[in-house]
């Protein structure tokens, strides 16, 4: 029968027993899924000869056993899904007739240790899954013989250390995932570990420090994921004396409180920077010097309370920065200045003062258009919070604007100016108005009193 796929799913369908595929020698798909099969499960299936077969899908079935005879000899099946079922060790009799296996999912099950040498009868394996599983050990050589691999996925186990250096014999690697583990530390190395590895994610683990020459051992990193671990130290040399083609950093949620200079200053190639929800209080003179490649900088949630008017040196391509919910109460003009920068300024969330240290700030809005979120600050004199973009700023905040912005600053200057003509008129026509109300009512009850009067006089006159 010519069936490309066959699909068997327990979720659509009372499953009762494994299919019977005699009749199929030509399928290439064949997914078992979501079934309850006692037989399936403790390994009592035997496929038939399928010389067509490259994917089989048993995941979902609560297999406890994986037999070398299952897989019989169907050495064509490139990829093998078995995610969520209770497997507590690497079917390496089963792996060992897969020699063109490209893609393993083994995900979601039961596994403690990945033992030596588990997959060496895989070498064109490209893509392996290990998340969400038990793993707490990664035996040395555990990956040898892979030197095809290009992606690995160990997130969500209970890793604490990950055998970066044997990743030197991986010419293929790509990215790893670690993601969700216990990691405590990377031990770094002069020598390279890995030529290929591109990215690294190491989101929600137990990282304190990004040590000296930690990365120097990945020459060709692209991107460095560490949100969500406890880094408060990054070693002066991180990257070693040596410039490093890194182009996206993300070290949200940590606890950094001073801003890695040294790290930036040897990331020319560097696009996107995350440092959001640090404990950073100022931003220094000439941080992003070396950084003129940087198009994106996310700085919210920190404590920022100062940025130096030099801070923003070097930044030729930055289209976004990034520092709502911060301590900033005022910002350096000349750092912000809206003649030569033209990008997106992200700022509620602070503790800004209506005075002139922000008047500049209706400037940049004008010229720039980013505004998406209102800016609020803090008007003395009632205590209250009102839109940067709507308080009347004092003209005298506009005047020494530098030539390029004082078209802008004269033209919101007037237009207060104007507001305050305008409101003083209005509040002159509504005292007038009062008034006129006033000397309406006191005439009105003048003469009432005097028809009143005149009228009382006429009934004595003719009473008598």
């Amino acid at each position: 029968m010519n069936v490309w796929t066959l699909t068997c799913n327990g979720r659509k369908a009372n499953i009762s027993s494994f299919p019977d595929l005699q009749n199929y020698s030509n399928i290439r798909n064949l997914l078992v899924i979501y079934t309850n099969l006692t037989e399936l499960q403790n390994g009592y299936v035997i496929l038939p000869h399928l010389p067509n077969i490259e994917e089989l899908r048993l995941y979902s079935n609560e297999i406890l056993v994986l037999n070398k005879d299952l897989i019989n000899n169907n050495t064509s099946i490139r990829e093998l899904s078995l995610q969520n079922n209770r497997l507590t060790i690497i079917p390496r009799n089963a792996l060992e007739e897969l020699s063109n296996l490209r893609y393993l999912d083994l995900s979601g099950n039961k596994m403690v240790v990945i033992e030596a040498f588990s997959f060496r009868s895989n070498p064109l394996l490209e893509k392996l899954y290990l998340m969400k599983n038990y793993i707490q050990e990664i035996q040395h050589h555990a990956l040898s013989g892979l030197f095809n691999l290009a992606v690995v996925g160990f997130s969500d186990n209970s890793v604490d250390n990950f055998p970066f250096e044997e990743t030197v014999n991986l010419d293929a690697l790509r990215i790893i995932h670690l993601e969700g583990n216990d990691i405590t530390v990377i031990i770094g190395n002069r020598v390279s570990f890995s030529n290929s590895v591109y990215s690294i994610y190491l989101e929600h683990n137990s990282l304190r420090s990004l040590d000296d020459y930690i990365l120097i051992s990945f020459p060709k990193l692209r991107h460095l994921i560490a949100p969500k671990n406890n880094i408060s130290n990054i070693g002066t040399y991180a990257y070693e004396m040596k410039s490093h083609n890194l182009s996206f950093l993300n070290l949200n949620y940590n606890a950094l409180t001073i801003f890695p200079v040294s790290l930036l200053r040897r990331l020319p190639k560097l696009q996107l920077l995350s440092l959001a929800w640090n404990r950073l209080k100022i931003l220094p003179k000439g941080t992003f010097l070396e950084n003129s490649y940087l198009k994106r900088i996310n700085l919210a949630g920190n404590q920022i309370h100062s940025i130096h008017v030099k801070s923003l040196e070097g930044l030729k391509s930055l289209e976004q920065l990034d520092l709502t919910y911060n301590d900033l109460t005022s910002l350096p003009s000349d750092a912000f200045n809206p003649a030569k920068n033209d990008f997106s300024l992200l700022l509620r969330g602070n503790n800004f003062t209506c005075d002139c240290n922000i008047s500049f700030l209706q400037i940049w809005i004008k010229k720039t258009q980013f505004y998406a979120h209102k800016v609020m600050c803090l008007i003395p004199e009632f205590g209250n919070l009102t839109d940067v973009t709507k308080f009347e700023f004092d003209v005298s905040c506009f005047e020494g604007t530098s030539p390029a912005t004082l078209t802008a600053g004269v033209t919101l200057a007037m237009t207060s100016s104007s507001q305050l003509e305008r409101h003083a008129l209005l509040l002159y026509w509504e005292v007038g108005v009062v008034l006129g109300v006033a000397f309406v009512s006191l005439l009105f009850i003048t003469i009432f009193k005097c028809v009143l009067k005149k009228y009382r006089l006429h009934g004595d006159v003719v009473t008598r």
